[in-house]
């Protein structure tokens, strides 16, 4: 009898609410839906597509005891910056109107908690951006679109993209999301 009177207050709870905690935490829990990770990766790779250049820094050595960190690119312009510059300014500055630039930072912070940051699963939607402007050459003139979540148990991520234009065509920001629909992304860094 408790069994039954316990279930009848949770569906009771459950419509009172829209959605139980059970569902929030199969959303976030890696163990629930197995997302498309791949164990042999150690950073996300963005594929070779037609028109693309791709790249992946090496791991961060800024503080190895606490921060594992790594840069994945997509760019239908020529890398000039290094692998860990964000904004990369002399990309940004020589970017034509139909000038594509992703980068991906995946981190692991061992030394600080942050909290508040969405949980996502792959792939990422560009829908889910927001658009600021940044520092720097034509900072003022194009704007940044950016993504920062976390893959729950896994990692961080903060995505950046930026377009030629101040305000990108559909075939653009089309282009921008079939090659992030494309991504690998690593299991853990």
């Amino acid at each position: 009898m408790r069994a039954w009177t316990a279930c009848l207050v949770l569906a009771v709870a459950v419509a009172a609410c829209g959605t139980s905690a059970a569902a929030y935490r199969a959303r976030d829990s890696p163990r629930v839906r197995p997302a498309p990770f791949d164990t042999r990766l150690h950073a996300a790779h963005f594929p070779r597509a037609r028109g693309w250049r791709t790249r992946i820094s090496g791991p961060s050595d800024e503080n190895p005891r606490c921060l594992r960190q790594r840069v994945s690119w997509a760019s239908t312009v020529p890398f000039t910056d290094g692998p860990m510059q964000l904004p990369p300014h002399r990309m940004i500055e020589s970017l034509p109107p139909d000038g594509i630039i992703m980068a991906v930072s995946q981190y692991v912070d061992r030394c600080r908690r942050l909290r508040g940051i969405r949980a996502y699963r792959p792939p990422l939607d560009l829908a889910d951006a927001t658009r600021s402007q940044f520092p720097g050459p034509r900072g003022d003139e194009l704007p940044l679109y950016r993504v920062l979540g976390r893959f729950a148990g896994r990692y961080g991520f903060d995505l950046w993209v930026f377009y030629g234009r101040h305000e990108p065509t559909a075939a653009q920001r089309a282009a921008a999301q079939r090659e992030l629909e494309g991504v690998r992304w690593s299991a853990w860094l």
